[in-house]
C-alpha cells in the first residue's frame, strides 16, 4: 500500500515539471522563429520581439497573483485551467493573421496561462 502511495505521488511532480519545461521551450522556439513570423505577419522585428518580451513580462507579473489564486481555488483546478488557456493561446497565435491577433494569442492569453501553470 505504501509503495502505491509513493508511486502516485511522483505523477503531479512529473506533470508540473514537464509543463514548466514546455513553457520555457515554447518561448525559446518563439525567439528562434522571429524572422519567419516577421515575414508571415508583414511586421518589423522590433514589434515581434516586443510581443515575445510582453509574454514573459505578463507571466512574471502574474506569478504572485497566481500563487495566491492557487491557494484560494486549488492548485490542480488552476493548473488545468492554465493548461487549457495555454493551448487556446498557442492555437490563436498559430492561426493569427495580424500582429494584434498574435499579441492577444501569444502575449496575453499564453502569458496569463503560463503564470497559472507555474507552481
Amino acid at each position: 500500500m505504501n509503495e502505491k502511495a509513493n508511486e502516485s505521488s511522483w505523477f503531479p511532480l512529473i506533470v508540473v515539471a514537464c509543463a514548466s519545461f514546455i513553457i520555457v521551450l515554447d518561448s525559446f522556439f518563439m525567439n528562434v522563429s522571429i524572422s519567419r513570423i516577421v515575414v508571415d505577419l508583414n511586421a518589423d522585428v522590433s514589434t515581434i520581439q516586443m510581443i515575445v518580451s510582453f509574454c514573459t513580462l505578463i507571466t512574471a507579473a502574474l506569478i504572485l497573483f497566481s500563487t495566491k489564486l492557487q491557494d484560494i481555488v486549488g492548485k490542480k483546478k488552476l493548473f488545468v485551467i492554465g493548461a487549457a488557456l495555454f493551448g487556446i493561446g498557442i492555437f490563436a497565435a498559430v492561426l493569427s493573421s495580424s500582429v494584434t491577433m498574435f499579441f492577444v494569442g501569444w502575449a496575453a492569453i499564453k502569458g496569463v496561462a503560463a503564470a497559472l501553470m507555474l507552481p
